[in-house]
């Protein structure tokens, strides 16, 4: 649970200041297709990054330790 929390407020405000700086250029196809790229890009990535180094930590000490 503690590794999901950090990326969701993580990912939030760094999709939030993208959209808003390229619908103020051109709010008519830009704003469509970047904001959509963006927020699921980032989501994406940051989400499985942090969710697999999470996993990758926790199972690697579990081995080492017994």
């Amino acid at each position: 649970l503690p590794g999901m929390v950090p990326p969701a407020p993580v990912s939030v405000p760094v999709t939030t200041p993208a959209p808003e700086p390229t619908s103020t250029t051109e709010p008519s196809t830009e704003p469509t297709t970047e904001p959509t790229t963006t927020a699921g890009d980032q989501d994406g990535t940051e989400q499985t990054d942090e969710s697999t180094n999470s996993e990758t930590t926790q199972p690697a000490a579990g081995e080492v330790n017994p």
